[in-house]
């Protein structure tokens, strides 16, 4: 039952975005994140997840990112990772940039076949096709090794190109792709 419950409530709060503003998280998140810290500072974190709630339902998509990411963080929220889930997938099935490279981030640490290189490639390529500089450089080492696609130099180079003109940065690159640089170093 609970199940049901956790993805109808991703539902309803999905549905009530889609019907407000889509698109990159961040237009409204500094202020939403102000408001979220106000709440929590008030009536702790619940209240902070309530007054996302209420602004995820009125159509904003900063807001059910940031209540996914607070329901996927299990030391803050209890219970409610499925949910975080949910809503997590459906800002990224509707091209919330940041949720997509979260997406393709679970899925790089989650590889066990070729199938799955397959869709980590998919989010990665997702995410650079709107713009993210670091998933830029990610597709074009994977275009560069054939890693979940036919290895492609051209492909390559131009993958790596529009990152550098993006000014990607080599370290967040290396965070979504999972690869600890301290642990590199030896």
């Amino acid at each position: 039952m609970k199940k049901k419950q956790n993805k109808a409530t991703a539902s309803k709060i999905g549905a009530k975005a889609q019907q407000g503003k889509n698109g990159v998280v961040g237009s409204n998140s500094n202020n939403l994140m102000i408001l979220a810290e106000k709440a929590a500072q008030k009536g702790g974190i619940n209240s902070a997840i309530e007054m996302l709630k209420s602004k995820a339902l009125n159509g904003e998509p900063d807001a059910v990112y940031f209540l996914s990411k607070l329901y996927l963080c299990e030391d803050v929220v209890k219970g409610e990772f499925e949910t975080g889930w949910h809503l997590l997938m459906w800002c990224a099935a509707h091209g919330v940039i940041n949720a997509i490279v979260d997406v393709a981030a679970i899925a790089l640490r989650s590889i066990e076949s070729s199938k799955d290189e397959k869709a980590a490639f998919s989010w990665i390529h997702e995410a650079a096709s709107l713009g993210h500089p670091e998933c830029e450089s990610i597709l074009s080492f994977f275009y560069k090794v054939g890693f979940g696609c036919k290895r492609n130099m051209k492909m390559a180079h131009m993958w790596m190109l529009k990152a550098q003109i993006d000014n990607y940065n080599p370290e967040q690159a290396l965070q979504i792709l999972g690869v600890d640089e301290k642990d590199n170093s030896k």
